[in-house]
């Protein structure tokens, strides 16, 4: 309901045949009370029809504030020109080149362009039957008629160039497009083209963003930081087998691990099928945990052995899953299957360090490793070296296609006027 009445107020005076000062007073009333109070948080104010307070975030402030001053510039600007056109007469507009320029509205300059339009394409007219009547002309003959026609015939199958791109933008720019081809951009020609503008501009900004963000996951995912940190002490750890072989891997409690995201991936059925009965039991309550909620997988975290003679990074186990049993804040106690790689085609035998070989544990584990293990751990690993793209390779393929998008949708851009004239020439 507010809408119409404000647009109406801030509307009032915007008009070439404004003569009362009182619509213009109440125009820039209304900017001050719509449009530049918000702007001043001492003036806001609050009423059942309209209110000029609001709490945002500072991005939208922001964008706020770009748009009333932009409101509030172009709106003011109008109704300046209002109130000149009200101080002088219309024959004194007229004979000033500057005020004709800066108060005559479009409307009116466009009917002198085709006034102009028209009086150019009858001089050209004219220009052209005068031609037909006196080229080839014998001397001494007063009767062009009949010779009119001749030429007239001669000339009937000659056609003219419509303009090329470029010749329409410069007959754009020159005014020639309105003053001699009486040709009008309709408002909804230049909505399209603005449109287009501004939805390239939003395309590659949320691209952009998305393309940042797609990079920065990446980055996380395959070199980035841990965002849990895990350790255990190998003195708490078993080493399951089968007829005496380890299937590559170990099972611990008194697992420690320290971060807000250690439990952000709950463990899928057919992992939890598989593993659960190597969990160790539950510390507190000695039962399995197979049908427990507290079992979560992980992708890529790897925890560190500790004990005495070991230092950080000396031998590494990567992750499973866990069931935690114990928490304290973001550090939590949990019974762990360590050793697998669950989101790469389970592949066990995941220890990593120089120290791995001399603890007893963990050494006869990777001793008993299969060839064909070591050669799939092998070409994995060359695999991920050869593969997996560096950033700068990400950074640099989003930036192109960024920027052939931007290129794209300002060619369209360029494009669509002169495609719409070129189109209105052909059907002259």
């Amino acid at each position: 309901i507010s809408g119409p009445i404000i647009i109406a107020l801030l509307d009032s005076g915007n008009d070439v045949h404004c003569r009362s000062f009182l619509d213009v007073f109440i125009g820039v009333a209304a900017v001050f009370v719509f449009i530049i109070f918000p702007l001043i948080p001492e003036l806001q104010f609050r009423t059942p029809l309209v209110s000029t307070d609001f709490e945002d975030s500072d991005l939208i402030r922001t964008f706020y504030l770009v748009i009333f001053i932009m409101l509030a510039t172009t709106y003011m600007y109008f109704q300046c020109t209002s109130a000149i056109r009200v101080l002088f007469s219309d024959e004194t507009i007229s004979r000033s080149k500057i005020l004709s320029r800066a108060l005559v509205g479009s409307i009116t300059r466009d009917e002198r362009d085709f006034k102009q339009a028209a009086i150019f394409k009858v001089n050209r007219m004219m220009g052209n039957a005068y031609k037909l009547h006196q080229q080839d002309r014998p001397i001494g003959s007063t009767n062009t008629h009949d010779l009119a026609l001749l030429n007239y015939n001669k000339i009937s199958g000659k056609t003219e160039p419509a303009a090329d791109f470029y010749g329409i933008w410069k007959s754009f720019f020159n005014k020639d497009l309105s003053r001699k081809e009486g040709i009008w951009i309709q408002s909804r020609v230049w909505a399209g083209m603005i449109s287009q503008l501004l939805f390239t501009v939003v395309v590659v900004v949320i691209f952009g963003y998305i393309f940042s963000s797609l990079i920065d996951l990446y980055e996380r995912t395959f070199f980035g930081e841990q965002i849990c940190n895990a350790s255990f002490d190998v003195a708490n750890c078993t080493a399951p087998g089968f007829n005496g072989i380890n299937p590559g891997f170990i099972a611990c409690t008194e697992v420690i691990l320290e971060g807000s995201e250690c439990n952000s991936s709950p463990v899928e059925l057919g992992v939890l099928e598989a593993l659960c009965e190597f969990i160790p039991l539950n510390p507190l309550t000695n039962q399995t945990v197979c049908d427990s909620t507290r079992v979560f997988s992980f992708e890529e975290i790897f925890a560190t052995v500790t004990g005495e003679n070991i230092q950080q990074g000396d031998c590494q186990a990567q992750v499973t899953v866990c069931f935690t049993y114990a928490f304290d804040d973001n550090v939590q106690r949990a019974a762990c299957v360590l050793g697998i790689n669950p989101s790469v085609l389970f592949l066990p035998y995941r220890f990593e360090g120089p120290m791995c070989k001399n603890i007893s544990l963990i050494s006869d584990v990777l001793d008993s490793k299969p060839i064909f293990f070591r050669q799939a751990e092998e070409l994995f690993n060359d695999l991920s070296d050869t593969i997996l793209p560096d950033r700068w390779m990400l950074e640099f393929a989003a930036i192109v296609g960024l920027i052939v998008g931007v290129i794209v949708g300002l060619s369209i851009f360029v494009h669509y006027l002169p495609s719409t004239v070129y189109t209105i020439l052909k059907f002259r």
